[in-house]
């Protein structure tokens, strides 16, 4: 049982390195985050949102592909 259960860990921690590892689809800002986009002085028409948390934003430029990460 004990083998079953460290076994269980293990897969959970290779899918866990998994999900970080995959690529992320840029999606359109949502009203708030344009306003926070807006409010670090960028055009929140020329961004897509690739990944956001309580703290971070992390952007993708529509026309060059460049990223950038904001404060929130």
């Amino acid at each position: 049982m004990d083998l079953v259960a460290e076994t269980g860990r293990a897969s959970d921690k290779n899918h866990a390195e998994e999900v970080r590892t995959m690529k992320r689809r840029p999606k359109r800002p949502t009203d708030e985050q344009a306003m926070l986009i807006a409010k670090a002085g960028l055009m929140a028409r020329d961004w897509l949102v690739l990944w956001a948390s309580e703290r971070q934003m992390c952007l993708v430029h529509r026309g060059n592909g460049k990223t950038r990460r904001i404060e929130i």
